[in-house]
């Protein structure tokens, strides 16, 4: 038997036991870094919105095979087609950033498409207000809703309101239309223009304090309802009911394809950002409410 090295040190538990090292505890800064700043936050949650956005597409293609709305350019094969690409991408479990670019790149193709009187947003543009209109707001419908939503999860990050900030500029041309048609546009019409210039208004909350950013996904949400809300209201003073199925086909594609492009967005942002935004003294700050409350996906 062979004897113990006079320079061994004796092991807990006694002899034969293999040797493990014992793991690095978890800081409690580095838990809070990922609630305060994730590097691909609301994974799940966007695969989630992705189904659903699918599931709205294909519903509304079928309601045009079935005669129940008019079709447009295209109609209903491009809805199935984006229903399909929106499947894949609720079915990815990673590529975060890929998943953006994708998100984003086809809701350009689909307003695009739009502009042309062709797909779900074939019926977007109005004799009242004419293309250039219709551009603006999706402009603010995107680009807005994803500078609240990136202020939100990144509250502690100067650059969330940077973003935010080039979003309302970009945002001021719609907030000039709308007071013109709150001012010239008949009662109805004016009320739905308000109601638009007020959810835009209440962006300005998210360069609060960042106690407040929680707001800013409320906000997010609100706005693109408020937005397809008052494009669906649009027989109420226009051309009557006879042909509402036409605009509350035009105000849920838009809500949907303004979604897309929003979530794109942030998730380009995030991507983009997020290690910057880690560069923070996470211990003074207050993680915002998970998305989760909203969206019910963890």
């Amino acid at each position: 038997m062979m004897a113990k090295s006079p320079t061994s040190s004796p092991r807990p538990g006694g002899e034969g036991r293999p040797h493990t090292a014992t793991p690095m505890p978890v800081l409690a800064s580095e838990v809070l870094r990922e609630d305060v700043a994730p590097l691909a936050p609301w994974r799940n949650a966007f695969r989630l919105w992705n189904v659903v956005f699918a599931v709205a597409m294909v519903g509304m293609g079928v309601g045009v095979h079935w005669g129940l709305i008019p079709a447009t350019l295209g109609s209903p094969w491009i809805e199935y087609g984006v229903g399909v690409v929106l499947l894949i991408l609720g079915a990815i479990p990673g590529g975060y950033l890929a998943r953006g670019i994708v998100s984003m790149v086809l809701a350009g193709l689909v307003a695009a498409l739009g502009l042309l009187g062709a797909g779900p947003l074939g019926n977007w543009i109005t004799k009242e207000s004419g293309m250039l209109v219709a551009v603006l707001q999706g402009v603010t419908m995107a680009t807005l809703p994803a500078a609240l939503l990136f202020r939100n999860r990144y509250p502690a990050y100067g650059g969330a309101r940077i973003a935010l900030l080039i979003a309302c500029f970009l945002a001021l041309p719609t907030v000039l239309l709308g007071g013109f048609a709150v001012v010239e546009g008949p009662l109805l019409a004016s009320i739905a223009a308000g109601a638009t210039l007020a959810v835009v208004a209440l962006s300005l909350v998210g360069f609060l304090g960042e106690g407040t950013t929680g707001y800013s996904t409320i906000l997010a949400i609100l706005m693109i309802v408020v937005f397809g809300a008052a494009r669906m209201s649009r027989p109420l003073w226009s051309r009557g009911w006879e042909v509402i199925q036409v605009d509350l086909r035009a105000g849920l594609s838009l809500m949907v394809v303004a979604a897309m492009a929003s979530i794109g967005i942030f998730s380009i942002l995030s991507s983009i950002f997020a290690k910057d935004a880690r560069r923070v003294d996470v211990m003074r700050v207050k993680p915002p409410p998970p998305l989760n409350r909203i969206s019910g996906v963890g």
